[in-house]
């Protein structure tokens, strides 16, 4: 054997070692963090896309929320267009239906709210991204603001028979981390935007790769629970 197949060999044999030992001190131990942060010296802080079938699409954003009433609510729309700007910051070459057309196209038609589908072939849409708002509350008691919201979010290719292909559970998402803002620090639509922005950026990141010290910039007491 050669002299640099003889190095390469060593040199796989000692980095396996490091990350099987570091990997039985974190079963061991319950260290998570530490697992975390030799992935991240490995490959930086960046978490990649779970999803990126979107890039060169034209996709339709579509939230309907069962908090109240099923259908689509003033949180729902909201969080639709927050998730849109995200998806069309951070995708390239995405198209989004602008959501303007989207309102127009469910007020025009006896749109059925569980067949999204149907409204993406209504806008000619690629890709349906259908968010299910399950629940959406922002109060703890009466004097505490404290956001708490279920979501399912699931993508349609409508240019493939509507296939199904991707979907995503979340943990409840809860904002902020302990203890809530008192209503007198600030209003509820003032919080309620912060939490809105804080459930888009849940969704918005299963589709493209961020890194993970943009949570500490914008609210280091963000609970995003979950993957």
């Amino acid at each position: 054997m050669s002299r640099p197949q003889t190095l390469f060999r060593w040199c796989a044999g000692r980095i396996s070692v490091v990350i099987l030992s570091a990997l039985l001190v974190c079963c061991t131990t319950g260290c998570v963090g530490t697992l975390v942060n030799l992935i991240h010296a490995a490959h930086g802080n960046l978490v990649p896309a779970k999803y990126t079938g979107l890039k060169e699409k034209r996709v339709a954003v579509v939230c309907v929320s069962n908090s109240e009433s099923f259908g689509p609510t003033s949180a729902s729309h909201a969080l639709a267009r927050e998730v849109g700007k995200l998806l069309n910051r951070n995708i390239s070459d995405v198209e989004l239906v602008e959501p303007q057309e989207i309102a127009s196209w469910i007020d025009n038609n006896n749109w059925d709210y569980v067949d999204y589908q149907a409204v993406g072939k209504g806008v000619n849409a690629d890709m349906v991204l259908a968010i299910d708002l399950d629940s959406f509350n922002l109060y703890e008691g009466k004097t505490l603001f404290k956001g708490r919201a279920d979501v399912k979010v699931v993508v349609y290719d409508i240019s493939e028979d509507n296939r199904e292909v991707f979907s995503h559970l979340p943990n409840q998402i809860q904002f902020p981390a302990n203890a809530g803002y008192h209503t007198t620090d600030m209003s509820e639509g003032a919080f309620r935007r912060k939490f809105v922005n804080v459930i888009a950026r849940k969704i918005a990141r299963q589709f493209y790769a961020y890194d993970v010290k943009e949570d500490f910039a914008n609210d280091a007491t963000i609970i995003q629970a979950g993957p």
